[in-house]
């Protein structure tokens, strides 16, 4: 299954989740708009997806994804820095 990511959909807890992590939304949304690498979460996780990218900054983070009705349309529950085995994928994949 592909996965497209068109909007990024916000609420005030993941606004303040990502915050905790040191990040803003402005950030998390150069990563839906830089070249990015999406892949399937654990099992037993909320969020479906992981979506793996940097921001203009270079900084590689991890956005976890949630359905939601809308085709393209993903909630974010959270992000933060990508760890070491994220970064790893996401340099081999996509760079």
């Amino acid at each position: 299954m592909t996965v497209e990511v068109h909007i990024l959909e916000w609420d005030e807890a993941g606004e303040e989740h990502i915050a905790e992590h040191g990040l803003t939304v402005r950030e998390v949304n150069q990563i839906a708009a830089n070249p990015h690498l999406i892949v399937r979460n654990r099992k037993d996780r909320r969020a479906h997806y992981l979506m793996i990218g940097s921001t203009h900054g270079g900084q590689v983070v991890t956005v976890a994804l949630q359905k939601t009705r809308e085709a393209g349309t993903w909630r974010v529950a959270t992000a933060y820095a990508a760890t070491e085995a994220q970064q790893r994928v996401f340099k081999s994949e996509v760079r």
